[in-house]
């Protein structure tokens, strides 16, 4: 009942302590789309973004669209909505949110900025998602503590993300906040 859309036949298996334990996830490779609930889609959201002419992608970001081999999202390589978000999640008291040995302590500036400020719509198959709500969730909590504002979900988000060693690639036509903001 509540594991048949992410592919775990038995969620209650799944490790919280270990987000990459997948529990016995029978599909670990489909890809999980998530969206906040006031989003409206003007078009559908794929997993592939090859299309160049549909696919918005900011002049920074360029350079690293073009190297890539593949623009489908697959293991390793999520995909999301760039945002406004910047890097102030590192300014964060990162040991206390995420451990004295969490990767997401040596995310330099320039990396922070090119792959971690992202929110919905989210891009990642399955185990990804998964290995990232895992961490989310866990994050959350003391990321509202230390910034008790609007957005410390998202940020949270971002150091999950970081924590996991999951750069995204960010994408700037999945979602319109402000018709003026380019990428």
């Amino acid at each position: 009942e509540h594991g048949e859309l992410t592919g775990l036949t038995d969620p209650g298996k799944a490790d919280a302590a270990d987000p990459r334990d997948r529990g016995t996830m029978s599909r670990p490779d489909d890809v999980i789309i998530l969206c906040d609930p006031d989003m409206l889609l003007l078009r559908p959201i794929t997993d592939d973004f090859s299309d160049e002419r549909s696919t918005l992608i900011g002049p920074r970001r360029r350079k690293i669209y073009k190297q890539q081999k593949s623009h489908v999202v697959r293991a390793l390589h999520p995909y999301a909505q760039t945002y406004g978000l910047g890097t102030q999640w590192r300014k964060f008291d990162l040991v206390d949110i995420a451990g004295k040995d969490s990767p997401a302590l040596t995310v330099d500036q320039p990396t922070g900025a090119m792959y971690y400020p992202v929110g919905p719509p989210y891009l990642a198959v399955a185990s990804d998602m998964h290995a990232i709500a895992v961490t989310w969730s866990d994050f959350a909590p003391r990321v509202h503590r230390q910034y008790p504002h609007l957005l410390a979900e998202m940020y949270a988000y971002c150091i999950a993300a970081a924590h996991l060693s999951l750069p995204h690639m960010m994408i700037d036509s999945l979602m319109v906040s402000s018709a003026g903001v380019g990428g």
